[in-house]
């Protein structure tokens, strides 16, 4: 039996190692140390190891009168950690020598390289990891061993780690580490393991796998493969593969412990399932005698065997909970597309801030909770990369405020635009009474809402649009806009609303239909209920279009004019007499729809008014196509809906029928209030796009910036404190560049992926993180499904479109694209039919797919890598279906 040693023991045995017979002491060799020993007696393969404690180390900085205490007030945080190993190294080295060496000689005399690691006393507890916070050394020669334990030590006094401890309000004394030194395994692969999952809070296992030693993977710095795993049965539940392209391995640089190095491309899964099956039965032996979830480090060698390197608890779900935040751009991607400037992005932030908080505060009248909940609100969006994307973490944050909504899911998911929301923590909600019949009262009163936002948007607008801004001084501008908000803010919530009634109609329409027996054909129906909901301003700029093309038409002497330059071409128009009525068209245009354009709402787009050639451009390419476009009429609800199809969704129960004819009208006028209230959106935004490039107009004239459009560069609070004299510095033009480099590179920069998932700040580096998990699709499948939203069947060739044009061509072909956003109307409303990665049946493509008659596709994951451009391919707007050859 093993007795616990004595204080004179431990003082002449300052060395833990494995194969020690009694337990150690956590409170001497910590809790990285102490778990490794349980794992070696639970008959796991654990390297050899043996640990340095904390009384050694103690012994040594009393000996060398090294005052920690000093040190810090001497120093800055960032230099306390070299000294301390100066003066460590220089008068600990021998004491630690010696140690090394009689634990080398006694146990590891065949060993050659080692890896050197912290094991703090207050490391690998229940409620902080440290992990990364101090330096770890792998593939380490005999003779650096004592240079690499004195370094692991010092990094406990880095910078990191001190402000890691003020975050989590451990203290720094006494302070207290031990250092484990440990036969290193060059692994083959290797990587870790949570025994629950640390997102979703469920108890399936989390596999994260990658060639090489495991520092890869868990740096980050290598391809991974992750698996789901039941954690009863032991089934891969699923799995993300990707292709592997790097592993981590002994560097040759002798000035360097570990590299990155290529190998051939890799597209099988890391992990065999015997292995996986290995690592499971792993898991279950030590969840019988460790408590709490776990997070292990594994590896496997050359010859197949597994070795535990560590494992210590996922620190506090209640703790981890706060730091996680879910980022997606599934539905936001439609609006703002690709990189975004600050201005935009800082102006769009502010938008969801206030209408959102505006929103929830009509929808649960309790002004008091919501206030006191600004921070969540002030978060909805965030930046990455240059791109928008949703904080779904605080979006349902927000949806739980009225227990009506958050209660249901689905519907609340396809208000965001996503399709799964289980790696969000979504708080509980409780039954509320008063949010039902606040939801009850916008409801029936909806039309009197609607007709008030479009009274009070068109008294606004009228005003603003024939203001000269130019003509305005910054400060003056500055008192424009912050009116036009407040009165814009004030209307804004309805167009939430409506969205809100619209999409728990659909939801609702969708489960009417699922309980019929022929829930299948009557769905396709439900196709087109929502087609032709009449007076869209939506499709009134491709009208107009349209009419100016017969005009030119109608002139053949205009049509050879087309030949000159944009440039040329308008001027001519606006100075003969001839075409005066041509011109005035061309000028209503611009003045009623000039602001729908590309990518409209990102504020550094020009609108038509700021450079007219963008409608010349449309109107050529539009008269090049020969035959004239013409749209199919409205319809009403019994044009699209007979008799026979009544009865199959509602049967002969005339208060089903009754109840079927009132949902579908509900539905189909949400849908032209949501797109009508949308083109609002884009006015409003033409007109803070002239506010502000008057704005930079001024900064540009003062000397502030170099170009008018650089004011796109700066943030809306660095603008507005220039204005109102609170600005800290003035030295924007150095800003604007370095913030326009960043953005060309941006934009260079792979796409990243519609979800991710940060712990802690958001200071990562996004871009070294999805580029190592971008994957090659390989063109093997010839068919694709998507959702169908707008009826029929098309055939042509493909034309892949990621950057969106004037002058692109796109006459009978099938449109692909990664997204749309509404200025894409000109370019829809000439395809065969369209194919689209986002979206949804309420989307904007969707919607105006179907005003159009064009049979379209959305949620196709893929589409723009796996069809290739120029196929031959059929779509069926029906079913969802995709086929090319």
């Amino acid at each position: 039996m093993c007795e616990n040693p004595s204080l004179v023991e431990i003082q002449l045995n300052p060395v833990f190692s494995s194969s020690s017979s009694c337990a150690p002491d956590p409170e001497l060799v910590g809790n990285k140390a102490a778990n490794l020993w349980r794992l070696s007696r639970l008959g796991m393969c654990v390297p050899r190891w043996f640990v340095i404690d904390q009384n050694t180390f103690a012994d040594i900085l009393g000996r060398c009168h090294i005052n920690i205490k000093k040190l810090i007030a001497r120093h800055a945080n960032g230099h306390v950690g070299e000294v301390f190993l100066e003066k460590l190294l220089s008068c600990g080295r021998q004491t630690l020598n010696t140690l090394v060496r009689k634990q080398l000689d006694a146990d590891f005399s065949h060993i050659s390289l080692f890896s050197v690691r912290s094991s703090g006393i207050d490391e690998d507890s229940k409620h902080a990891s440290f992990a990364g916070m101090m330096d770890s050394y792998l593939f380490v020669n005999r003779g650096d061993i004592v240079d690499k334990i004195a370094e692991c030590a010092a990094s406990a006094l880095s910078e990191r780690a001190i402000l890691y401890r003020h975050a989590r309000g451990i203290p720094l004394f006494p302070f207290r580490i031990a250092v484990i030194v440990q036969e290193m395994i060059d692994s083959r692969k290797a990587g870790i393991i949570f025994t629950r999952n640390p997102v979703s809070n469920t108890s399936d296992y989390l596999i994260s796998a990658g060639f090489g030693v495991g520092e890869g993977v868990v740096s980050n710095r290598v391809e991974t493969d992750t698996f789901w795993i039941d954690s009863k049965s032991g089934e891969v539940i699923r799995s993300r593969i990707h292709t592997k392209k790097t592993k981590m391995s002994m560097a040759e640089d002798l000035h360097e412990n570990t590299a990155v190095t290529a190998i051939k491309a890799f597209n099988t899964p890391v992990l065999t399932s015997d292995e996986i099956q290995i690592l499971f039965k792993m898991i279950k032996t030590i969840e019988s005698d460790f408590d709490g979830p776990q997070d292990i480090e594994w590896a496997f060698d050359p010859s197949g065997m597994l070795h535990l390197l560590q494992t210590r608890p996922i620190t506090s779900q209640a703790i981890d909970s706060e730091d996680v935040t879910v980022w997606d751009n599934s539905n936001i991607v439609e609006s703002y597309p690709g990189v975004t400037t600050p201005l935009t992005f800082s102006f769009a932030r502010n938008v969801y801030e206030n209408v959102m908080k505006r929103t929830v505060i009509r929808l649960t009248l309790n002004r008091k909770s919501v206030e006191k909940s600004s921070p969540i609100f002030e978060t909805l969006i965030g930046y990455i990369d240059g791109r928008i994307y949703y904080n779904l973490t605080n979006w349902y944050s927000m949806v739980s405020f009225n227990p009506a909504l958050a209660k249901d899911k689905t519907a609340c998911n396809r208000m965001l635009g996503i399709e799964d929301n289980s790696a969000v923590i979504t708080p509980k909600v409780k039954m509320s009474y008063i949010s039902y019949a606040t939801l009850f009262w916008k409801f029936i009163f909806k039309g009197y809402y609607r007709r008030y936002f479009y009274r009070r948007f068109k008294k606004i607008y009228v005003h603003k649009a024939a203001t000269d801004f130019d003509a305005y001084s910054p400060k003056a501008l500055y008192a424009i806009f912050k009116n036009m908000e407040a009165d814009l803010f004030h209307i804004w919530p309805i167009t939430i609303e409506n969205d809100i009634f619209l999409i728990f109609a659909y939801e609702l329409m969708n489960r009417f239909f699922n309980k019929t027996a022929l829930s299948g054909r009557v769905k396709n129906h439900l196709l087109h209920l929502l087609s032709f909901t009449g007076n869209m301003e939506s499709l009134k700029p491709v009208q107009s279009v349209l009419n100016i093309c017969k005009m030119i038409q109608d002139s053949p002497g205009l049509t050879v004019l087309f030949n000159l330059d944009d440039k040329k071409f308008l001027r001519y128009l606006r100075e003969t007499s001839e075409y005066r009525e041509v011109y005035d068209a061309f000028l209503t245009h611009i003045q009623k729809y000039g602001d729908r354009t590309f990518h409209e709402l990102k504020l550094e787009t020009k609108t038509m008014s700021d450079d007219p050639t963008i409608l010349i451009r449309v109107i050529r390419r539009e008269l090049s196509c020969g035959n004239q476009l013409s749209f199919k009429s409205e319809g009403s609800l019994n044009d699209h809906v007979h008799e026979t199809d009544i009865e199959s969704a509602a049967g002969d129960n005339p208060l089903k029928r009754f109840f079927f004819r009132i949902l579908v009208k509900i539905i189909r006028k949400g849908i032209a209030h949501r797109e009508n209230m949308r083109f609002a959106r884009t006015r409003a935004y033409g007109l803070v796009k002239r506010i502000f490039r008057s704005i930079g107009r001024s900064f540009h004239q003062i000397g502030f910036l170099e170009q008018r459009d650089d004011i796109f560069f700066l943030t809306m609070n660095e603008i507005f404190s220039i204005i109102n004299g609170s600005a800290v510095s003035f030295d924007f033009k150095h800003t604007v560049c370095i913030r326009k480099q960043r953005y060309l590179r941006q934009g260079q920069s792979p796409t990243p992926p519609s979800r991710l998932i940060t712990r802690g700040m958001n200071t990562m580096d996004f871009q070294d993180s999805y580029n190592l998990q971008t994957t090659t699709i390989e063109n093997k499948v010839t068919n694709l499904r998507g959702i169908a939203c707008s009826p029929g069947r098309a055939s042509g060739q493909a034309r892949i479109v990621r950057t969106p044009d004037p002058d692109l061509r796109i006459d009978g072909k099938i449109l692909i694209a990664e997204m749309t956003d509404p200025g894409w109307v000109f370019l829809m409303m000439r395809a065969k039919g369209l194919v689209v990665e986002r979206g949804s049946v309420l989307s904007h493509t969707a919607i105006i797919g179907r005003e159009l008659g064009i049979p379209t596709i959305v949620a196709v994951k893929d589409a723009t890598k796996r069809i290739p451009d120029g196929s031959e391919i059929f779509i069926d707007g029906s079913t969802g279906e995709i086929r090319w050859q």
